[in-house]
């Protein structure tokens, strides 16, 4: 399923239906990330359907260098991120 947005004045429109802005976008925030907290996302593998996958690692304010030495380690211990082969109908 291929998820179309785009912004029509004010409102967003996914899969031809009005949205608004939060929930077109609220889904993807986590709370810790409303104050301000660092968050970084890293590839970690990927599913039977050749599709990736990836977690969020979250830290304390402030801490932004030691979040992404944690998130550099991580990445050396998965199989990173590989572009997944998409087919065009």
């Amino acid at each position: 399923m291929t998820i179309l947005c785009q912004l029509i004045s004010g409102r967003y429109i996914i899969n031809n239906k009005k949205v608004s802005y939060t929930d077109a976008l609220a889904s993807f925030n986590f709370t810790t990330a409303l104050p301000g907290h660092p968050i970084c996302v890293i590839p970690i593998g990927s599913i039977k359907n050749n599709m990736p996958v990836g977690i969020q690692i979250h830290c304390k304010k402030w801490h932004d260098i030691k979040l992404l030495e944690i998130a550099a380690h991580l990445e050396k211990l998965t199989e990173g991120f590989k572009k997944p082969l998409l087919e065009y109908v």
